[in-house]
């Protein structure tokens, strides 16, 4: 286990942290040591080839250390630890003679409102190792290592794992996506609400996300399908070819997310415009009732002599007439409102 200092903070989370190097040898039987420095590395590859490093939690120093010591190109450590900022991390896939480099997102959902987070996970691939630089707060290879110990692997094998639990973190976050979807249609359909709208724009928001990642992702796997690393004759080809139909299919989930939301967002606007409508009808019978009633007091006033029949309004003479009057017309004006609000016009 390696301690950063103060000054070294993490990559991955952005604060102050610990760095865990695992190595794992690809071989049968399958090794597993935890490093308790990066220089260890070198003194122990060659008994462990193929290899799978896994760091979580890297710091900037740590990744330079790991790239020198692989003798990789200084790009990927630039693409490490100096990412372009953006709302997410750019899906990619970087050839190089010797080796592939991928930059993928770990789609996860974290508790809050409709809140998803995409999580950096860099992997770089050779034909004697596969390197993955994770964040301990979500990473995809925690059911990896099991599988690597029980069955024996190759880089291309475990490379195909890895993108299957990045897929497969696609496919949950998309369905619990369709759930919000649902729940949002049956809310507008019995009563359209502010909060509808503002969920609405909020999911539509993180599918957009998700629909560009994806299609990114899309590439990525075409790109590994079309490389020189991989055989068409290899086993682990038929099995990335299968993951690329499955990303397919998720970019036609979240297409028809994004026209379920579409189709919610037009369902909203038509729900408040019925609701409008029924309002001011309620009020245009109201009024069209009351309008001849006003006209008729208008011309006379109300102001009947009380003198004359004790029929004209004797309320006059009351001596809390006036105060009567007040309260009714306050509860008048309360039993609107509760009115108003039962049937959700305010």
């Amino acid at each position: 286990m390696v301690v950063m200092g103060k000054n070294a903070s993490s990559i991955m989370d952005g604060g102050e942290g610990k760095a865990e190097l695992l190595l794992v040898g690809l071989g049968k039987p399958a090794k597993q040591l935890t490093l308790s420095s990066i220089k260890e590395l070198g003194k122990l590859t060659e008994g462990f080839k193929p290899f799978w490093l896994l760091v979580r939690d890297a710091s900037s120093d740590l990744v330079n250390e790991l790239i020198y010591l692989l003798n990789l190109p200084k790009s990927v450590a630039k693409a490490i630890t100096k990412p372009v900022p953006t709302r997410t991390t750019s899906v990619r896939l970087r050839k190089y003679r010797n080796l592939l480099f991928l930059t993928l997102e770990y789609v996860k959902y974290v508790k809050g409102p409709a809140s998803i987070s995409f999580n950096p996970v860099y992997v770089i691939v050779s034909k004697d190792y596969i390197v993955t630089i994770v964040s301990s707060k979500a990473e995809p290879t925690t059911h990896l290592i099991d599988r690597v110990r029980e069955e024996p692997t190759n880089v291309f094998h475990l490379l195909y794992l890895l993108l299957d639990e990045i897929i497969n973190s696609y496919f949950s976050v998309l369905e619990l996506i369709s759930e919000w979807i649902e729940a949002l249609e049956d809310g507008v359909i019995t009563g359209p609400r502010q909060y509808h709208l503002r969920r609405v724009q909020v999911i539509k928001r993180k599918l957009m996300f998700l629909r560009r990642s994806s299609w990114r992702l899309r590439e990525v796997v075409r790109e590994i399908l079309g490389s020189e690393f991989l055989s068409t004759n290899e086993e682990p080809y038929k099995y990335i070819q299968d993951l690329y139909d499955n990303v397919l299919e998720i970019v036609d989930i979240a297409e028809s997310c994004r026209e379920r939301i579409a189709d919610l967002l037009n369902m909203y606007l038509t729900s408040i415009s019925n609701k409008l409508n029924e309002i001011m009808k309620f009020l245009t019978i109201i009024g069209t009732i009351f309008i001849p009633l006003t006209f008729i007091t208008g011309i006379y006033g109300m102001n009947f002599n009380t003198k004359i029949s004790p029929w004209n309004m004797p309320e006059l003479n009351y001596p809390y007439g006036y105060p009567l009057v007040l309260v009714a017309m306050a509860i008048i004006g309360a039993v609107m409102l509760i009115y108003f609000k039962k049937k959700r016009w305010i």
